[in-house]
């Protein structure tokens, strides 16, 4: 094998990348629509993936929690430009688990939401895995705001009795009636669930049933300092919040289940009356304060860890996601020695051959001929962490030259 010629970076080495105002926009409360709101956690600067001179990477916002309902929620919130360009490397953080959608799918069945005839809404539906997953016997429909993730619906369809089109989901027309309704993970990510949730509920029937399914704040405490309040996520749901919102916008649950092996609450919900959201002050604050208890235990444990870095001088990190810019804003990782230079590794060859924050971003068999007495090499990442160290192992790296930042690895 011909040896790949290194390059190595200093961070922040980099000095094109700019922040643009049409990348998010302010919001009044996605839940009770109040405009009184206090920060709970502030994100300043922030950059998603790599560098750009041509495209706004940074961006600041923050996490709030609403004075009236107490939801908790990002402003401002990601506009569709600033979704296109803030997350277009983020194709490897997002997909479900193996052998989600038969969970799923059995899950459904049990509860008789899958009888042969039955007409059957997917919103959010991505590149239509789940829908395809689904019985030929049930008329299958996947609708999403994303072209591409449509087009690759289309293609995987082939003779499968499915439709998939984009629209808006406060806006489109369907001109049949639909028995059930899924948002697996969907809610949380959109600037308006409330319109989406409104919109839905005006072209049901009475007999129609609505699947939600969304991380909640009760199962959110990690060790993972990327954290529950995922800045992919516009809205970050406790149980309350999601209540409130549901009969707010003329939905009311009749079935809820907290998932037993990763964070998801799943309920079915029926249309109703509009209700009005309560305060549930106690418990939502008590949630909040407990989570960030947890959340800067975690961020001291890791610069407990961090202490170690002293002595190399060459870094090299596995994973260029947006746990590495956690680690940029909220540790001292890259503070203290000017002298010490980084490679960041990452196995998504969108994020290849380019840059972050100044550091060069290679694929992970560029690093394998490094003199590992002189390097560390940093693992940057929670839920595939004994993944990556395998796949480093496998690679020659010797295991006295890995730095892991987590005991215990709880999937998200």
């Amino acid at each position: 094998m011909v040896p790949i010629l290194l390059t190595w970076g200093t961070v922040d080495a980099f000095r094109g990348n700019t922040g643009s105002p049409t990348l998010a926009a302010y919001r009044p409360c996605p839940v009770c629509a109040s405009v009184r709101w206090q920060t709970v956690l502030p994100f300043r600067d922030f950059q998603f993936y790599s560098d750009s001179k041509v495209a706004p990477k940074r961006h600041g916002f923050d996490v709030c929690q609403c004075s009236e309902c107490l939801a908790l929620f990002t402003n401002p919130a990601f506009t569709p430009f600033g979704f296109q360009i803030l997350f277009e490397e983020a194709g490897q953080s997002y997909g479900s688990s193996p052998g989600r959608f038969d969970e799923q799918i059995r899950w459904m069945s049990e509860r008789g939401l899958l009888e042969g005839g039955t007409t059957l809404m997917d919103v959010g539906c991505s590149d239509g895995g789940f829908v395809l997953k689904l019985p030929d016997t049930v008329r299958r429909i996947g609708v999403d705001i994303d072209q591409p993730s449509i087009d690759r619906a289309l293609a995987a369809r082939g003779k499968a009795n499915a439709e998939f089109f984009t629209a808006d989901f406060e806006r489109f027309e369907l001109g049949r009636d639909i028995d059930v309704i899924t948002m697996f993970h969907v809610l949380e990510h959109l600037p308006s669930p409330r319109g989406v949730l409104d919109h839905l509920a005006s072209v049901s029937t009475p007999e129609t049933r609505l699947l939600v399914e969304v991380p909640i704040l009760e199962g959110g405490s990690t060790k993972d300092i990327n954290g529950f309040f995922s800045v992919h996520h516009l809205t970050h749901f406790s149980r309350g919040s999601l209540e409130n919102l549901l009969d707010a916008s003329g939905w009311h649950i009749v079935d809820a289940q907290v998932q037993p092996d990763y964070n998801g609450y799943r309920v079915i919900a029926v249309p109703g009356p509009r209700l009005g959201t309560r305060l549930e002050a106690a418990d939502d604050r008590q949630l909040l304060y407990r989570y960030l208890s947890d959340w800067y235990r975690a961020l001291e444990d890791i610069e407990a860890r961090l202490v170690t870095l002293d002595a190399p001088a060459s870094v090299v990190i596995w994973g260029g996601g947006i746990h590495l810019e956690f680690l940029y804003q909220f540790t001292s990782l890259f503070r203290g020695s000017d002298a010490r230079r980084y490679i960041v590794i990452d196995s998504d060859s969108a994020k290849q051959g380019k840059t972050w924050r100044g550091i060069p971003i290679v694929s992970p068999d560029a690093v394998t001929e490094l003199d590992w007495d002189s390097a560390c090499l940093l693992v940057s990442t929670h839920g595939s962490q004994a993944a990556v160290v395998d796949a480093a192992k496998k690679r020659g790296i010797p295991e006295t030259a890995i730095v892991t930042l987590y005991d215990e690895v709880r999937r998200y």
